[in-house]
């Protein structure tokens, strides 16, 4: 599996993978007969949660992978990028962990509304992010510590980085754009 170390601005990094990448947009879809205000829910919650959604299953396919490659900005060294790497892998296991523990103590009081007639929907929210939760925080674990990993230095993610990082970039979407289409990212400029 590859995974990009993405630069972002103010020196932030994430990690990315091109095997969750959708490239067409699913929320158009003609033969689809649901209801207009089905779909504007659906795609307004699509939307509001796709970064969420792309770090998640990243995390989560880790807990099954063997084997997997980290490419990293050029002007960073390999020390640097490892320790950059750990830091976001902790920072999401540590996120995921505190929302495993909001959601499985808010899931026995969810039992409530059971008594209210109709389906239960909150409580199947909370069951289903409670074990997104702790899946995501698994892969998560295993990535920081039992994956042995190279590091591959990207001269395109050094360009990347110095695109995203100039004060004042004239076209810095296109820029960025083509950067992603060299790497094989799909609309890069959306991530970053």
């Amino acid at each position: 599996m590859k995974i990009y170390l993405l630069p972002r601005k103010g020196g932030k990094y994430i990690l990315y993978s091109t095997e969750f990448q959708i490239e067409k947009d699913e929320r158009n879809n003609p033969q689809e007969s649901r209801k207009r205000f089905w779909k504007l829910i659906k795609s307004g919650y699509k939307t509001a949660t796709a970064k969420r959604e792309h770090s998640e299953r990243l995390l989560k396919e880790m807990k099954s992978i063997t084997q997997m490659t980290v490419y990293y900005p050029a002007n960073l060294m390999e020390k640097e990028a490892e320790e950059i790497y750990q830091q976001v892998i902790n920072a999401q296991v540590k996120k995921h962990k505190r929302w495993l523990i909001v959601d499985g103590a808010l899931l026995p009081i969810s039992a409530i509304f059971t008594l209210v007639p109709g389906p239960n929907v909150l409580m199947a929210y909370l069951a289903w992010r409670t074990l997104a939760h702790y899946k995501t925080k698994k892969g998560g674990e295993k990535a920081a510590s039992e994956l042995e990993i190279p590091f591959v230095k990207d001269p395109q993610l050094e360009r990347l980085y110095e695109i995203v990082n100039k004060r004042f970039a004239f076209n810095q979407a296109a820029k960025i754009k083509a950067v992603g289409e060299e790497i094989g990212i799909v609309n890069l400029y959306k991530i970053v």
